[in-house]
């Protein structure tokens, strides 16, 4: 059974593969990540799902 937190994780991990690169490095900017924009789009989602 999951929980509203794995819910919550699950649909944002969706919400942020869905993204488009320019957005992603946005969000990266925001949450105050380094090094993000060298990163191709796959490296980056998994980098933002991580954190």
């Amino acid at each position: 059974m999951e929980t509203s937190l794995e819910n919550h994780v699950e649909s944002e991990a969706v919400k942020i593969e869905e993204m488009k690169l320019p957005q992603l490095k946005e969000l990266a900017k925001s949450r105050g990540l380094k090094g993000y924009s060298k990163l191709k789009k796959s490296e980056l989602v998994e980098l933002l799902i991580g954190c």
